[in-house]
């Protein structure tokens, strides 16, 4: 019987030792008596979130072959190739779980220190409304947002002397008549008055984004923010399944909020394996709708378009936030690399103002937003709506992109308008804008004596944005017969068609 209990009493021991052990191994600190270090060394969340990261890191790597195969059979549209595997990179330390929240406690039977404990919250299928794991609160400023005189803003108001316009036609191809291209150019030595803008940059780290390029495009981005201007606002949104947001108001450029942004982005690690989720059911979560409609509101979303939404959810979510946005926002598209849904992306970046910027490579990403931040940072003019007005009766006068859909007037940005005409004979056209709440008209001459012999590719853009009046359409009515309709435009000149598996 002696023999038994010095058996059980040995067998007990052993394993009081060995949970001690796997403790100290865990937490690499010594497990010192206490109540006030025992809840230190088994429930602070940074070595455990550390350990825990590392081996996600691992097992991401390891399953990264099998997520590509998915991705293709996730996407509406095929992609032409997919990406290469990469070896990982060693993401940023303490990165916090998804569906985590921080709780700070401070007992009174022990002032003076912060207990930490984390507490789960389910996972959803779309980002809440607005969640932020900054560790500080951004800079205080004196800042009150529309309350600027522009009349004291330095420069002019655009007027047509201060724009030079150059004429491209060429016969269409498949139809009768001609396509033309009128651009016009701000003169370089006109100093205009600008209007102040308020960027949204849009990083989608799901688990559809490489690793590498997540790290890219949060360098780009990084690098983006100093050529903002004064009495600029920013904000940055970094998404997945939830939306982690650099403030809950956008930013005024200064010196110290810069600051503050980059330690924020250097802080957000990728999601992880598991972080699925879907831009365009997001869209009315990461794209802000409450925004000043006297100025220009830019949003540049840096992801891959990628999507397991069925047509009809597509349709529904794209036409509604479309509907919704009434052009406020100008949206740019960002992608880089292979597997990426860019119909998609073009499609809905035109539909709202902004366009799609492709960069072969991760790596071309920085140079790629460089320039688009560049040739957007001076905006003149807003709402603007372009007419044709013939003298010949006979002159049947199209023009695109539709008011609704014109991109805005910006100081280092060539304006572009696109038409089709039956006869090379005369016309004026006017080009008529905002700024805040004045009204301007740039008035041009429009003749094809002297004009540029044009390319297919214009016949191609016009046929794009011609395109577009269809998908409107579809948005709103949901009959397939309209994308038919489109894709009998689109496929003769090899087009890819949105929204339709090839």
């Amino acid at each position: 019987m002696k023999a038994r209990k010095g058996i059980l009493f040995l067998t007990l021991l052993a394993g009081i030792l060995s949970h001690a052990g796997s403790l100290y191994f865990l937490h690499g600190r010594s497990l010192t008596p206490g109540p006030l270090n025992f809840k230190k060394n088994i429930f602070s969340p940074s070595d455990y979130f550390q350990k825990e990261q590392e081996l996600t890191e691992i097992f991401s790597y390891l399953t990264e072959t099998p997520m590509v195969e998915l991705k293709q059979q996730l996407h509406e549209l095929t992609p032409e190739c997919t990406p290469k595997t990469l070896s990982p990179v060693i993401a940023e330390q303490f990165l916090i779980e998804p569906g985590a929240k921080l709780v700070f406690e401070l007992p009174e039977s022990e002032q003076g220190e912060d207990l930490i404990h984390w507490e789960k919250s389910p996972l959803h299928d779309e980002p809440t409304e607005s969640i932020s794991f900054s560790a500080t609160e951004p800079p205080k400023f004196d800042f009150i947002f529309g309350t600027e005189n522009y009349d004291s803003f330095d420069g002019v108001i655009a007027e047509s002397d201060h724009f030079t316009a150059t004429v491209e036609y060429a016969p269409r191809r498949l139809r009768s008549g001609y396509v033309f291209k009128i651009t016009f150019h701000p003169k370089s030595d006109i100093a205009f008055k600008r209007i102040r803008q308020n960027y949204f940059f849009l990083v989608d780290r799901s688990n559809s984004i490489s690793r590498s390029r997540y790290f890219n495009n949060k360098k780009a981005v990084s690098s983006a923010l100093s050529l903002l201007q004064p009495g600029d606002t920013f904000n940055i949104l970094i998404f997945d399944n939830r939306v982690t947001r650099l403030a809950d108001k956008p930013l005024p450029f200064a010196e110290e909020t810069l600051v503050f942004a980059k330690d924020f982005l250097d802080k957000q690690g990728h999601g992880g394996h598991f972080a699925a989720t879907d831009l365009y059911a997001s869209l009315g979560k990461i794209i802000p709708h409450d925004v000043s409609e006297k100025e220009v509101n830019t949003a540049i979303l840096l992801s891959d378009g990628d999507t397991y939404l069925t047509l009809e959810k597509q349709r529904q979510i794209i036409g509604r936030w479309t509907i919704r946005n009434r052009g406020k926002v100008a949206l740019f598209s960002l992608a880089s690399g292979c597997g990426n849904n860019l119909p998609l992306l073009d499609l809905i970046s035109t539909f709202n103002k902004g366009s799609l910027l492709y960069a072969s490579t991760h790596e071309e990403v920085e140079d790629k937003l460089t320039r688009l931040i560049t040739t957007v940072q001076n905006p003149i003019g807003k709402n603007m709506r372009a007419t044709a007005i013939s003298g010949d009766p006979q002159n049947l006068i199209q023009l695109q992109p539709k008011n609704m859909r014109s991109p805005e007037l910006y100081q280092n940005r060539p304006f572009v308008v696109w038409g089709t005409t039956n006869r090379l004979t005369p016309f004026t056209l006017f080009l008529q804008g905002d700024y805040y709440d004045r009204r301007f008209d740039i008035k041009k001459k429009i003749t094809f004596d002297t004009a540029q012999n044009g390319t297919l590719s214009m016949e191609r853009e016009w046929t794009r944005l011609l395109a577009q009046e269809h998908y409107e359409q579809y948005f709103i009515d949901g009959k397939l017969a309209h994308l038919e309709a489109a894709k009998q435009l689109l496929s003769p000149l090899n087009l890819p068609v949105p929204l339709l598996k090839p």
